[in-house]
């Protein structure tokens, strides 16, 4: 569900291309980043970005994390992270 979200913000809101990551150890990580302005991470749970919202609540659910940052041209990144293997993120 995640990976859906992320995908679908990043083709509404971004601009150009849109890179996935995913890697795996002990914590299972997903990276998406866009193109696009970016935006003020502080709005996460607004109106209008609840879907970011449910990935950041899903996330903690199962022990993980969420963060929304900027890369350095400026684009909005988002990562989601989940502890594997009975580990803690």
């Amino acid at each position: 569900r995640a990976i859906q979200e992320l995908l679908s913000n990043a083709t509404r809101h971004g601009d150009g291309d849109i890179t996935v990551a995913l890697a795996a150890a002990d914590v299972l990580r997903l990276e998406v980043s866009d193109e696009g302005p970016g935006f003020d991470a502080s709005r996460v749970g607004d109106t209008d970005h609840l879907g970011l919202a449910g990935v950041r609540e899903q996330a903690g659910l199962l022990g993980g994390g969420f963060e929304v940052g900027r890369g350095d041209r400026g684009h909005t990144v988002v990562s989601v992270w989940w502890p594997l293997n009975g580990s803690r993120a």
